[in-house]
């Protein structure tokens, strides 16, 4: 699914998820004020930020369990309890903006596309 131009704020838990290998990606959007991570990737999930705000969370970017959260021109602060975490062989991969060469990334966009992401 992707969202654009949203507000997900002020949630009983996470802002945004991506869940048991499912997808996700928020363009210029913002996760405020959320109880537990403003954006989330559990068990498998792939969550894309792009352009996004990440503010003011339990956690801003939360992954977890081969959960996979790609950055990209966003900000992850401040947060209440960590404003990037990743456990269990989740991964944060942050991209600044176009012209960065992350081969993390590159990697990570490669296997979306496999995957018709």
């Amino acid at each position: 699914a992707v969202q654009s131009d949203c507000v997900v704020a002020r949630n009983g838990w996470h802002g945004v998820s991506a869940l048991e290998g499912g997808k996700t990606v928020m363009e210029r959007s913002k996760m405020l004020l959320n109880r537990g991570a403003g954006v989330n990737a559990f068990s498998a999930g792939h969550a894309s930020i792009v352009d996004c705000l990440v503010s003011e969370n339990r956690y801003g970017v939360w992954a977890q369990n081969n959960g996979l959260v790609r950055i990209q021109a966003s900000s992850t602060g401040p947060s209440l309890q960590g404003d990037e975490t990743a456990l269990a062989g989740g991964r944060i991969v942050r991209r600044m903006d176009s012209s960065d060469s992350d081969r993390e990334m590159a990697e990570a966009a490669a296997g979306d596309a496999a995957e018709g992401f």
